[in-house]
């Protein structure tokens, strides 16, 4: 008893100090240009990597073209949709209001604290440019910079709506040489230094001329930080710490400055406090170097890795890094504290109870719940490592997870746990209608247990030779499945029906029944069926356009969802006559699939598998004003060998706006990929595809809205071949 006791206090601390951390974390962030929030980790996991800081307010920047916002020295963040999928890669905070920010080729621009956001067209395109952004500075609100990867230097006088090429970088490609440029700093209007090779250069005419005035022994690659008009420091690759007192004019070395350690690589940022107090984070994240004596001597963190970090005060700092890591500092930089928090692990399975309980699992023991309906999520401590197979409960406090060894019982909320074996019978799944009544499948069939859990009974029948892998309940009834079969039941477990798989089809990868008549399955060749009669009948859905799936979820028989590994999610809310796709919202990680649930009609939850990494949204992974899409054939039917014309509108379009046009041949073989022509709307919204007809081809069409619109999926258009 006193060993039990002890378990329990424990699991009690570390329940207690999970709610504690979960609610150090802001409310949900949104996630990329969808209607996705991050649901863990909290803020938000897309890798950071810049901090900007203005007035006390600090910006973060990082993967798919997140910005986040923080009012309260780091502690919490709210987002800015910035339209962009590319990764912000510099910011520059020209006031509290005003920001700055850019990918490789994109440009934009905010001066309302974020709520809007405006592009700053210096080039053609967002996607495409001879030379990538290396460097912005804004001297004053009207007054910017760019500093290009290839050395040219681009003005601009009114806040960045117009630019011209002012000056190039004497040495870099685009005078060329060869010398590799870093960052460019204006202390004033016409007064700016560039960093090119292992020197600094300095302009005083607006960047037409760069004149050389320091190079110091080393391999360069300079970061500056400028406090005022006159005084700026520059840290760079092995080189000495530099300081300047005339606006870059001259550099003096700070004596004994301790950044040219051998396990330093080249200086990644820079951020002052003041003369004495400076910050320097190095890549490849070997941590930060502080400075409290300027330069003089320097100590480090080695443990942390952020990529970038700024003093918000004197006081107060913050820094960022891989996977949406947020810390904060408030003894001046000498310690960081993480703000942010997460349910840990590597979760490879997502489970909705209700619409209010939810439940991750995975390896190594590791199980996470929400109460919120997934809003946020709190680790659950289980005594026994092995990975968790599958999870579920009846009530907040009563949560039963199955592993290989058998079912571990919790009738407290997760703080105790009990276990029951099941012998050499191999457990996939379970369900339980209440603990005196406990469903099990298998690779052997079905067993059914009347006492919690343990004491289980093979189930007879021709259900007993089935290998099954999943149970999927829909009202009374409830399905269990594996990748060659199916069966029901209505009465709890005690008789079961064989239902017959799609003829067809490949191995069943997902099923998902919204009642005992209506569902849906996912097969291994990304073909999508419906069923309307239980199972008796199905039918294939002809218009995902998927070439890759892996996992379906529908909250009723129109709104419904199918995920793959490239962190897109196509959603339907016509039964899967539509499909419309949404842009990938996270920094993705290789090959990771997507699993998904829907506890209602508009309320979903994603997992990446193999990760920590969920999301969560309440509108269907909608965001702004609707769109329409259309699509039409130039002929019904036509020879075999002639060419087809399939024109489409978009409305409303700005003539920026990519759409999808996807062909397959009717009744393909399972499997048979889609063909994709992308275009670019007009102005007017319009389109043109061609496509040359060798049988009775099936079209669709979509794109992935923006920002401000949803997007949209063209009904299913048939071209016949004349026989």
């Amino acid at each position: 008893m006193p060993n039990r006791s002890l378990a329990t206090l424990l699991a009690a601390l570390l329940l207690t100090l999970a709610l504690a951390s979960a609610g150090t974390a802001s409310a949900a962030i949104p996630a990329g240009n969808t209607g996705w929030s991050w649901a863990n980790p909290l803020p938000q996991g897309n890798t950071l990597n810049s901090v900007a800081v203005s007035g006390g307010r600090a910006w973060a920047g990082g993967a798919t073209g997140t910005l986040l916002r923080s009012d309260d020295l780091g502690a919490t963040w709210t987002a800015t949709r910035t339209g962009l999928l590319d990764d912000i890669r510099t910011i520059e905070a020209i006031s509290p209001t005003s920001v700055v920010f850019a990918g490789r080729c994109a440009l934009r621009r905010t001066d309302d604290g974020g709520n809007t956001v405006k592009r700053l067209a210096w080039g053609a395109s967002d996607d495409t440019c001879a030379a990538q952004i290396q460097a912005i500075s804004f001297p004053s609100p009207l007054v910017g910079y760019l500093l290009l990867t290839n050395g040219d230097v681009y003005a601009s006088g009114d806040g960045g709506d117009s630019w011209n090429k002012r000056g190039v970088a004497p040495g870099s490609p685009a005078a060329g040489g060869a010398d590799s440029v870093s960052d460019i700093s204006f202390s004033a209007a016409s007064t700016g230094v560039l960093s090119a090779g292992n020197r600094i250069l300095q302009t005083v005419d607006a960047g037409v001329n760069w004149t050389p005035v320091a190079a110091p022994a080393g391999n360069g690659q300079f970061k500056f930080e400028f406090l005022n008009a006159n005084v700026g420091f520059a840290a760079g690759n092995k080189t000495d710490f530099l300081k300047t007192t005339d606006s870059g004019a001259s550099w003096t070395v700070v004596p004994n400055a301790g950044l040219d350690s051998p396990s330093l690589t080249d200086a990644t940022g820079i951020s002052c406090a003041s003369e004495l107090l400076c910050l320097v984070t190095t890549n490849p994240n070997y941590g930060y170097r502080l400075t409290t004596d300027g330069g003089a001597s320097w100590t480090g963190l080695s443990s942390a890795q952020p990529n970038a970090a700024e003093f918000i005060n004197a006081n107060n700092a913050v820094a960022v890094g891989n996977s949406g890591a947020v810390s904060i500092s408030s003894d001046a930089g000498a310690s960081f504290t993480p703000a942010s928090s997460s349910a840990s692990g590597s979760f490879t399975g997502i489970r909705s109870d209700s619409a209010s309980r939810a439940f991750l699992y995975g390896f190594d023991g590791a199980l996470a719940r929400s109460t919120d309906g997934g809003q946020s999520w709190n680790s659950l401590v289980i005594p026994f490592k092995a990975p968790i197979l599958d999870v579920t409960s009846t009530s907040a406090s009563r949560i039963y997870a199955l592993t290989a060894g058998g079912i571990q019982r919790s009738s407290n909320g997760g703080l105790t746990w009990d276990r029951s074996d099941l012998g050499s019978f191999k457990p996939k799944a379970l369900f339980v209608w209440k603990p005196s009544r406990v469903l099990i499948v298998g690779s052997k069939g079905v067993r059914v247990s009347t006492k919690n859990g343990s004491a289980s009974k093979p189930v007879r029948g021709r259900v007993s030779k089935l290998a099954l892998t999943s149970v999927d309940r829909a009202g009374s009834s409830v399905f269990a499945y594996g990748k060659r079969s199916i069966a029901s039941t209505k009465n709890k477990g005690q008789t079961w029906s064989i239902v017959k798989r799609p003829r067809r089809s490949g191995s069943i990868v997902k099923l998902d029944m919204v009642n005992k008549k209506y569902g849906f399955l996912l097969d291994s060749k990304a073909e999508l069926f419906s069923t309307r009669s239980g199972g008796k009948k199905w039918s294939r859905i002809e218009t995902t356009g998927a070439n890759v799936a892996s996992s379906i979820a529908f909250g009723d028989r129109k709104n419904g969802y199918l995920t793959d590994n490239t962190g897109r999610v196509l959603a339907t809310a016509d039964g899967g006559a539509t499909w419309a796709r949404q842009y990938p919202f996270y920094d993705a990680t290789a090959n990771s699939i997507s699993l998904i649930a829907a506890p209602s009609r508009r309320t979903a939850l994603t997992l990446i598998s193999g990760t920590n990494r969920v999301f969560r949204t309440t509108t269907g992974g909608r965001i702004g004003s609707s769109s329409k899409l259309t699509i039409a054939p130039s002929a019904k039917v036509v020879r075999k060998g002639r060419v087809v014309r399939v024109t489409g509108k978009l409305s409303p379009a700005t003539g920026t706006e990519r759409v999808a046009v996807l062909a397959r041949v009717v009744n393909a073989r399972g499997g048979t990929r889609w063909v994709s022509q992308e275009r670019t709307v007009s102005a007017t919204g319009t389109f043109t595809t061609s496509w040359r007809i060798s049988a009775t081809t099936e079209f669709i069409a979509r794109w992935s809205g923006d920002y401000s619109h949803d997007g949209d999926a063209a009904p299913l258009r048939i071209v016949k071949l004349r026989k």
